[in-house]
């Protein structure tokens, strides 16, 4: 590690007991301290050897408050050396050695600090000093450490206190959650790693940051402090072997080695199962990858990640596995569907790769260029043209495979632009939690009024007003405006709205629930497939029941068909049959079921029909009645 070194440069006369001293400092750091250092196995920098573009006081002040140990020399009183010490005593728990030459007088604040007094009158005494501060580095390594700034300012109140562990904890979160630059996170991260045992959930988030500046190694750093806290965590591990695997070929080993602890300890973890694969496949071990893939798909079946993943790696394992391979393909371009019908982007990617495989240029084109109209993130793209790419390096269909890769090159920037988004890790299972999908969960917005003496009640509360706004301004605030708290990629995001969309279940309070959708969608750019509903008691229509039961959902229906559009509609709702004409019989309860699929993002969801057995008794139905 760099230890910092803060002392005069060069020969200096001063006063020291009533006489004039010259001591030459540049020769005591050289033939001391570097040497010292040396010894201990690491490396002395000193302010004048800071090497790097920009501002060298802020260089200066960022190893001040990072270092792990600096040392201070304060043999003759100057006025730098003594603010930069403040300083490090003042924000930084890092350990810290005071030196000085024998003889020197020290102000009272310091003089009841540990001091080192070393000796410099010739080769034997700076060679001895050099020794006995190696020693000194070593035993300072080796035992706890905390600045008297420090203490005191937990003794008053004003610093979190690490023994208080859920203070602490408070203030590193909040800590991490106002930084933005990696200059901040690194500041944090000095702070965090100086304390014995920091709670190892608030420095995953740490390193998930880090890891959104693509900071892989010093992520993976703060993984193996979370790691060594709670070694039995399969996640942690899994998270520790992300980071190593896109620091680079140096950290492939290490990385290997967290993937399989973490199925050690967790056999059936999809995530480690996948970047495992994509580890071996990066190394060229196309046999190993396969084996790993193929028992993710055993795990799930269903997953189409995995499933073209594992396909992918038995045609480039050689020529003995492409009968498999190609009968794998076949199934998958069967299951994906007719791209008119497939509302999932990722579906339609996997889709393209298998018909291109199978010889079909012209459909897997068709499919990826579907895949481009509904993607939101250019990793739906990024993701199978790297694939094609490796394709052509083992010789399977190279030009064509180049060919094509190049055009989803485009498409993909094509979506970056449009979304505001840059490509991430090529994985259709996420890799770490900047990557995961985001539910938006909306529950009872009750759109509508209640009658109360006469009056009309709104009941759904979120209204333009002195302590209040609407729910359509509250959410672009909140996911849209410059200063908005979440910035997550629209290409992660997924709304849900279960129950009680609106009150009384008639038409004009689903127009405004529609509007309100519609502006979410739009504004958000969330496509409309990824909105998720789900029926409450308060959605059914009794005025309409008392006229016919059957049609007592009509009014619920309607605002699905209106938002989704007619083939979308029908494709997430596949047992409702109705032509939504009055005098044709209506969809039993039971079968208001809607079913969004997104495999390319390891995630599904399923709208059940809560009220199936509602009665016409003033919304409370079965339940109440039997309560």
């Amino acid at each position: 590690m760099d230890i910092l070194v803060i002392m005069p440069f060069g020969e200096h006369q001063y006063v020291r007991d009533e006489a004039i001293a010259s001591t030459d400092f540049d020769i005591i750091y050289h033939e001391i301290i570097a040497k010292a250092v040396s010894e201990t196995g690491n490396i002395a920098v000193r302010a004048d050897e800071i090497i790097g573009a920009g501002d060298v006081t802020t260089q200066l002040m960022d190893r001040i408050v990072s270092s792990p140990v600096m040392i201070a020399d304060l043999s003759m009183p100057n006025g730098n050396v003594y603010f930069e010490l403040g300083v490090r005593q003042a924000v930084s728990n890092h350990r810290t050695i005071i030196m000085a030459l024998e003889g020197t007088i020290l102000p009272f604040n310091v003089r009841n600090r540990r001091v080192l007094f070393y000796q410099a009158g010739d080769a034997v005494e700076r060679a001895e000093s050099a020794t006995r501060l190696a020693r000194w580095i070593e035993q300072v390594a080796a035992t706890a450490y905390a600045s008297p700034v420090q203490l005191h300012l937990k003794a008053l109140g004003l610093a979190a206190d690490p023994d208080d562990a859920e203070s602490f904890e408070r203030d590193l979160r909040g800590k991490i959650d106002r930084a933005t630059t990696l200059e901040q996170l690194n500041a944090v991260w000095s702070w965090a790693k100086a304390v014995p045992a920091p709670p190892p959930f608030a420095l995953l988030e740490l390193a998930d940051k880090f890891a959104r500046l693509k900071a892989w190694k010093t992520a993976a750093s703060i993984a193996r402090v979370a790691r060594d806290a709670r070694p039995g965590d399969y996640e942690i591990h899994r998270l520790l072997g992300w980071y190593l695997r896109n620091d680079g070929e140096e950290g492939y080993e290490e990385a290997e080695a967290s993937f399989r602890e973490a199925l050690r300890l967790n056999g059936g973890d999809l995530e480690a199962l996948g970047m495992l694969g994509g580890l071996l496949k990066r190394q060229g071990r196309y046999t190993e990858a396969a084996e790993c893939y193929a028992k993710g798909v055993g795990e799930a079946p269903d997953n189409l990640y995995l499933r073209v993943a594992h396909a992918g790696m038995l045609l480039m394992s050689g020529p003995s596995a492409n009968g498999q391979a190609l009968a794998l393909y076949a199934k998958l371009a069967e299951d994906c569907g007719d791209e008119d019908a497939v509302s999932d982007e990722w579906a339609n990617a996997v889709a393209g790769e298998a018909e291109f495989v199978l010889g079909n240029n012209a459909r897997a084109l068709e499919r990826y260029r579907t895949a481009h109209r509904l993607a939101n993130s250019p990793t739906v793209l990024a993701s199978p043209a790297d694939q094609l790419r490796q394709f052509a390096s083992v010789g399977f269909r190279a030009s064509e495979a180049l060919d094509l890769a190049a055009q989803l090159d485009q498409w993909s920037s094509e979506i970056a632009v449009r979304s505001g988004t840059a490509a991430g890790p090529a994985s259709g299972v996420s890799g770490t939690r900047s990557e995961l999908p985001v539910i938006i969960h909306l529950s009872d917005p009750h759109f509508g009024y209640k009658v109360i003496d006469g009056k009309n009640v709104d009941m759904h509360r979120f209204r333009d007003g002195d302590y209040s706004t609407t729910l359509e301004a509250h959410m672009l605030d909140e996911f849209v405006s410059r200063n908005r708290p979440f910035t997550f990629d629209p290409g992660r995001l997924f709304v849900v709205i279960s129950g009680d969309i609106v009150y009384r279940g008639v038409e004009e309070e689903f127009q405004e629930a529609l509007s309100f959708c519609t502006a979410m969608a739009d504004k958000l750019r969330i496509p409309r497939e990824r909105f998720v509903f789900c029926p409450g008691n308060h959605d059914v229509s009794w005025a309409d029941a008392q006229i016919a039961r059957g049609r007592r959902f009509d009014n619920y229906l309607n605002f699905l068909l209106q938002f989704y559009g007619e083939t979308l509609f029908r494709t997430l709702y596949p047992l409702v049959t109705w032509d939504f004409r009055v005098g044709t019989p209506r969809p039993e309860p039971h079968e208001i079921i809607g079913m969004h699929r997104f495999g390319g993002q390891g995630i599904s969801f399923v709208s059940l029909n809560s009220c199936v057995y509602e009665t016409d008794q003033n919304h409370y139905g079965l339940s109440a009645a039997n309560r």
